[in-house]
């Protein structure tokens, strides 16, 4: 193929007149009321949910976290056995203990209410404990108010929010933050929290936010009976308590549903690996369609 082809005057044109009518569509499509459904789904779609979606159907490339375990106590409603579970776990040394459960109020059961008080205590520094911020502002890019366990207002814990959808406009979870704005004061998230206590720089070099990365990684899930029996994937383990089955917990990720412990657990191996994934400049972005339209219209027309 002669250069004098190659680089043509008219595949420039033709090329450049194909990204400038795809520019004119999506401005079409994302600013007419009768075409939102078109804009929803592509405001939806990202080629990263291709990537993950690809990577995970790779079963012979499949691992298991040995540094993570995800206890499942969904069947556990009495707070009574949550103190006990929670005493258990910290018998057998965890590193870490993420509690992904907010006690709102004390409720009339006095007895589980002390129990778990007592739980709290015996855990002391290991474990950190849900706290959900409210109140959402998009002028102010700020919460104004949060909900924590009721035990915080007497014992001195580590809270750290669990809220996926920061700004309460995505419906797919895909990324999350370091850090958010409470009030004037500077709050930290669930995953970050846990993940500085093996690395001190991760919150104070934090990003805006950073893509979770969904790759073909299994966490191991004990049930919450079955802790002495799977004890060797407690000591020495990041211990995760929450919710696998419970749907008011379940959220859509690149990968389909899944519960927000899960999404918790991969958002911290994201920080702890450093393997974060960077999305490319706009710029870039550009300029890589550009010579792809450019490559397949030398193609057709050769």
């Amino acid at each position: 193929m002669k250069l004098k082809y190659l680089f043509h005057i008219d595949h420039f044109l033709v090329t450049t007149l194909a990204l400038v009518l795809l520019w004119l569509l999506s401005i079409i499509t994302f600013n007419l009321s009768i075409l939102d459904p078109v804009a929803d789904a592509l405001d939806e779609f990202s080629i990263t949910d291709v990537f993950f979606e690809i990577e995970n159907n790779k079963e012979e490339n499949i691992e298991t976290s040995d540094l993570i375990t995800i206890v499942d106590m969904t069947d556990l409603h009495n707070r009574g056995d949550i103190a006990s579970l929670m005493q258990e776990i910290g018998l057998n040394n965890p590193l870490c203990v993420g509690i992904d459960l907010i006690f709102e109020g004390e409720k009339d059961d006095s007895i589980g209410n002390k129990e778990l008080v007592e739980a709290v205590n015996n855990l002391g520094e290991t474990a950190i404990y849900s706290k959900k911020l409210t109140d959402y502002s998009g002028e102010t890019d700020k919460f104004a108010n949060r909900v924590s366990s009721f035990f915080t207002k007497d014992i001195e814990v580590q809270e750290a929010y669990t809220n996926l959808v920061n700004d309460m406009s995505s419906t797919r979870v895909r990324e999350f933050t370091a850090t958010q704005q409470e009030g004037e004061t500077e709050s930290i998230s669930f995953p970050a929290a846990i993940a500085s206590r093996f690395d001190t720089t991760l919150v104070s070099n934090h990003k805006d936010s950073y893509l979770i990365n969904y790759r073909n990684v299994k966490f191991p899930v004990v049930k919450f009976d079955e802790i002495q029996e799977k004890a060797d994937l407690i000591d020495g383990h990041i211990v995760l308590i929450g919710t696998m089955t419970e749907e008011q917990d379940m959220h859509m990720t690149p990968l389909g549903k899944m519960p927000g412990i899960e999404v918790q657990a991969y958002s911290l191996l994201t920080l702890l690996e450093h393997k974060d994934l960077q999305e490319l400049p706009l710029w870039l972005s550009i300029l890589i369609t550009f010579v792809l339209c450019y490559l397949l219209e030398i193609t057709i027309d050769a």
